[in-house]
Parts: C-alpha cells; structure tokens; sequence
C-alpha cells in the first residue's frame, strides 16, 4: 500500500465507517510499505481521571509596618 493510498483509506474509514465515533485511523509507515492503523478515542465522561486538591488555608500575617509608612503610596504621597 502507498502512503496515499493509506491516507485516502484513512480518510474513507473516517467517513464511513461506524466506529468513527470511537475510533481515529492513521497512515504508518512500515518496512513492506504503508499500513493503516486503528486507534481507539476516549469518550469524553467515560472513564473520568478523578483528582483531588487539597490545601490548607494561606496564614495571613499582620503588616510589620506602621500606620505612617503602610498609608504612602508610590513617590512618597498618600493614597
């Protein structure tokens, strides 16, 4: 088989073929020429990868500056 020939076959099982909704084909190039391979497609919700996060909450820390130097802003004047 050609890679052309490959490729339009992958072209027609993508039409017309009833696994296409579950299946992809590829042209693969072999060493006796080219082949056409079949690949199985997820569905989307089928096998859901489960996660999980976890975090504790950030420790909000007290401002170390005093009122003078928190309350001026960029350039040195007052918000």
């Amino acid at each position: 088989m050609t890679e052309k020939e490959a490729r339009d076959k992958c072209a027609e099982l993508s039409k017309e073929s009833p696994e296409r909704f579950t299946h992809s084909w590829v042209a693969r190039e072999t060493e006796g020429g080219w082949s056409v391979v079949k690949i199985a497609v997820p569905t989307p919700g089928a096998d859901p990868i489960e996660t999980e996060t976890t975090h504790e909450p950030l420790a909000v820390q007290e401002d170390p500056r005093n009122s003078a130097i928190k309350n001026v802003g960029p350039g040195g004047y007052g918000f």
